[in-house]
């Protein structure tokens, strides 16, 4: 997890706005273990913790990123696959959350 991902985000892409707070960045790895099929960007809702007891999700990042969430396609069991998410959290809130 990076904690102070902003400039990575904003300079990924020219239409990437500025955080409100401060972008930060997590790389996830996912293997389905479900008898059908998954989609994490669909199924999965990494969170932060901030310090300032909110929950601040990707819904508050609406830049693009290389190896976004929205890349990652449907998964049969055992399919795995690596992305990356943001999350826009204020300033005061990033040291120390979870």
């Amino acid at each position: 997890m990076k904690l102070n991902a902003t400039e990575e985000v904003v300079s990924n892409n020219m239409f990437n706005d500025p955080p409100e707070g401060r972008y930060v960045l997590v790389d996830l790895a996912v293997t389905y273990a479900g008898a059908d099929e998954g989609t994490p960007w669909i199924d999965l809702s990494p969170t932060f913790v901030g310090t300032d007891a909110r929950q601040y999700d990707a819904s508050s990042c609406g830049a693009s990123l290389n190896n976004g969430a929205m890349h990652v396609p449907t998964l049969e069991k055992g399919g795995q696959a690596s992305y990356q998410v943001c999350m826009d959290v204020l300033v005061g809130a990033i040291e120390g959350g979870l």
